[in-house]
């Protein structure tokens, strides 16, 4: 009840922030289920630096991966 905002991203081997949700060991999908559960209707931010992104392939599709990655975690199944 007390969570506003979420702020998600993953975390490279390197231990730095802001990864693509494909990068790193954050359990973001489990957390965000949590969230669902509890019917969590705020605002979720997802920020990925483009050159992580870039290090992981062609930037956009990375960046779109990570994005559906988020929406399958939060939608019902």
């Amino acid at each position: 009840d007390l969570v506003l905002h979420v702020h998600l991203h993953g975390s490279g081997k390197d231990g730095l922030l802001h990864h693509p949700l494909t990068n790193g060991s954050v359990p973001w999908a489990e957390q965000l289920r949590v969230l669902r559960s509890r019917e969590f209707a705020s605002a979720a931010t997802m920020e990925i630096r483009y050159r992580y992104a870039l290090a992981a392939g062609e930037p956009w599709t990375v960046l779109a991966a990570s994005y559906r990655r988020a929406l399958e975690a939060i939608t019902p199944r």
